[in-house]
């Protein structure tokens, strides 16, 4: 769907190592520049009354090395994003409808985020979520009955 392509567009922004490299605006979406951080971004929409979070996935070899390797242990990835998670869903859960997007690594850390700080999102989407079968992490819980 369109919907499905802008959040697309919205992680593949969030990829770029600089936040000020990253666009300004997707489709009805307006970037909330004060949560841009090396693991996310935050677009909000008046029009729609949304709020989108991107989380992107592995870029460096820390990622690989670190959290790729605790996913590939069935352990999940460490809570990176959690902390800042609160602090958007304090500024912005009571007037918007919350939807949470990540891919590869980006969407295990969606998935942990939530959980560590007990979030509820409109809408998660997961594209290529890392896990492994024998896990008993956040993305086997969340999508995993």
């Amino acid at each position: 769907s369109n919907h499905t392509k802008m959040v697309a567009a919205g992680i593949k922004e969030t990829y770029k190592k600089d936040p000020s490299d990253r666009k300004d605006n997707l489709g009805p979406y307006v970037r909330d520049k004060s949560f841009s951080d090396k693991w996310l971004d935050v677009w909000v929409s008046d029009q729609t009354n949304q709020c989108l979070v991107t989380v992107r996935g592995s870029t460096d070899l820390v990622d690989w090395a670190v959290d790729d390797a605790l996913i590939a242990t069935g352990t999940g990835p460490r809570d990176l994003i959690g902390p800042t998670l609160t602090k958007i869903w304090a500024k912005y859960d009571d007037d918007y409808d919350m939807e949470i997007s990540g891919h590869s690594l980006g969407a295990s850390l969606v998935a942990t985020g939530l959980q560590s700080q007990d979030l509820d999102a409109d809408v998660v989407d997961m594209f290529n979520p890392g896990v492994v079968p024998w896990s008993n992490e956040a993305v086997s819980e969340l999508v995993i009955p």
